[in-house]
């Protein structure tokens, strides 16, 4: 499959991972229905990796809403049960798909997101990872009606400040994105909850490393970095944002003490993060000089 694109019939593995997120969870199956339903030349099938939810996601569904292949993988509860990197690769481990596209349970895609990756990492005659950035929205009177009757366009419900991106209302990559094909480290962008791959160089590459598993964070980051690190490249899919679902849940506090431990792991792991994110002006991203242009 290296070296040339795929043909119209390559089979895209939806693959979602998930934990205790029944009422996003609906929305989410109800927003890849919209995506299926509008692009009926896409083979598609879905992989839902179940983190130990209780009552099982299998039961908020009661029938098929995508009219695809469907499979659950339910694994059992564990004390540190924050596990995105195994859940990923044993999804992925299941698919019979050459193309690969992930989404996490509390997502939404975003009216053209599937159709974009899919002709990204389909036509890419060379390693490819494409990502698409976050809209954060309030999203506890969201329900699979207004995403149907919406037709995926969910601008209008109101954006809000998110504690997964430390607390900012835009995707804090946002501005890394605007000038991305001169990134110093562009795998700085690469999150797991919205991503496309081809199975080959997910294969390449060995998954994701399961050291970070129990703590919140840069798993992603570190899998996009070796996937960088072979000559893959990274590619910003403007239209390809998905609606990311916020609930009143604090989660600040636990992700904080979380990322400092998967991030001290990724720096371990990473030659020159550290130093290249201790440049960073936070809140979010002056890496840049006068003329609004990447630093060499």
């Amino acid at each position: 499959m290296e070296g040339r694109p795929l043909n119209n019939k390559a089979l895209l593995s939806i693959v979602i991972t998930a934990f205790n997120q029944h009422h996003e969870f609906k929305n989410l199956m109800a927003g890849i229905a919209v995506q299926i339903e509008k692009n009926p030349s896409i083979h598609v099938e879905i992989v839902i990796v179940d983190n130990g939810s209780a009552p099982q996601l299998e039961t908020v569904i009661e029938a098929n809403p995508v009219n695809v292949p469907i499979r659950f993988i339910y694994r059992d509860f564990v004390k540190h049960n924050f596990r995105p990197g195994s859940a990923k690769n044993i999804g992925i481990g299941t698919t019979n798909g050459e193309l690969i596209l992930l989404f996490d349970g509390d997502c939404v895609p975003g009216p053209s997101c599937l159709r974009d990756h899919w002709e990204c990492i389909r036509t890419s005659t060379d390693p490819v990872v494409s990502l698409g950035h976050r809209i954060f929205i309030d999203g506890k009177n969201l329900n699979p009606s207004i995403i149907r009757e919406c037709n995926g366009h969910l601008h209008h419900i109101p954006e809000i400040a998110s504690a997964s991106n430390y607390g900012l209302l835009r995707d804090r990559r946002l501005e890394e994105f605007e000038n991305f094909d001169r990134h110093p480290m562009p795998f700085n962008c690469c999150h797991g909850c919205n991503l496309g791959i081809r199975r080959v160089d997910f294969d390449n590459v060995k998954g994701f490393d399961e050291a970070f598993d129990g703590y919140w964070g840069y798993e992603d980051i570190e899998f996009g970095y070796r996937m960088w690190a072979q000559g893959a490249r990274l590619v910003y899919l403007r239209s390809a944002y998905v609606y990311h679902q916020e609930t009143t849940e604090s989660l600040a506090t636990s992700r904080v003490l979380d990322a400092r431990r998967n991030y001290a792991l990724a720096c371990e792991k990473i030659p020159g993060f550290r130093e290249f994110r201790d440049l960073l002006n936070r809140p979010y991203y002056k890496l840049k000089n006068e003329r609004g242009i990447w630093n060499e």
